[in-house]
């Protein structure tokens, strides 16, 4: 797995996920959830679990 690659697929993931639940008015897991699970493996940078996922979206709430 890339690490550089993997850490700017985050990055963007986490500035469109937050941009759009910003304008929607939604709660962050329910754009981002989605997103980490089906674009990193479009991408080709390796996927996450789900256990890795809801550790993310855990930490971002704090």
């Amino acid at each position: 797995m890339d690490i550089l690659g993997l850490l700017i697929t985050l990055l963007l993931i986490g500035l469109s996920g937050g941009f759009l639940s910003g304008m929607l008015g939604l709660g962050g897991a329910i754009i981002l959830v989605p997103l980490l699970l089906y674009v990193p493996p479009l991408v080709g940078v390796g996927s996450l679990s789900m256990k890795e996922i809801a550790g993310i979206t855990i930490i971002v709430v704090f």
